[in-house]
């Protein structure tokens, strides 16, 4: 059972994390927060600060500049809509991924981010894994996370299944895409992404599959 749900975590938990700047097209809520939002001094505030000066931040001299929030999203963004599903990524269409990147930013911090040395480049990759990482994802970042997929209107149960019933064939896939409880996937998930204990949600979705859907045993 723990292996079917690292299985599941490796496939849909592939992702990097890469941002655009600015907010994406979502509906406009208060998780997703613009650029100008982000930037404490804007152009009209002080005639001198540029462009630039807005989106990194001033590192002291001699260091290298600090990835802002801006630059961290722009690669979770491009992470997210640039991997190949043959290898196991997560790939959503660009609208997606703009709008998913500033709320999975949000959740992991950038601060934690920074802490860990993770740089823009290394999330834009669709290699980086946050699960190998040592991010500290915890349950409540993880529901974040996972809650941004229907706040994005990405179909998450139709990834899950994507992921579950890879090898079982389109048939097993299209029934786990509609027989799955919702609830049971993103509690499956939500462990799967903090690393917690999702061994009872995924028991009740394999009983809850298992009879309808034509499951071979765990």
């Amino acid at each position: 059972m723990r292996k079917l749900l690292v299985t599941l975590a490796s496939l849909l938990l592939v992702a990097g994390v890469v941002g655009c700047s600015g907010s994406s097209g979502s509906d406009g809520s208060a998780a997703t927060t613009t650029a100008a939002d982000e930037a404490t001094t804007t152009a009209a505030d002080d005639p001198t600060t540029t462009e630039a000066d807005e989106a990194t931040t001033t590192a002291p001299d001699g260091e290298a500049p600090v990835a802002s929030r801006d630059d961290y999203v722009a690669a979770m963004a491009d992470n997210l809509s640039s991997g190949s599903a043959d290898e196991g990524q997560l790939v959503l269409e660009r609208d997606e991924a703009e709008c998913m990147a500033p709320r999975w930013i949000d959740a992991m911090t950038v601060e934690v981010l920074q802490e860990q040395q993770v740089t823009p480049a290394e999330l834009a990759d669709p290699g980086f894994s946050i699960s190998s990482s040592d991010l500290g994802i915890d349950a409540d970042a993880a529901a974040a996370m996972v809650d941004a997929f229907g706040a994005c209107e990405v179909d998450l149960v139709g990834l899950f299944a994507g992921a579950f019933a890879q090898g079982l064939g389109d048939d097993v896939e299209a029934c786990v895409a509609r027989e799955a409880d919702p609830a049971l996937v993103r509690d499956v998930l939500v462990a799967a992404f903090s690393g917690g204990d999702g061994e009872a949600a995924l028991s009740a979705l394999l009983d809850q599959l298992g009879p309808v859907c034509d499951l071979p045993d765990a």
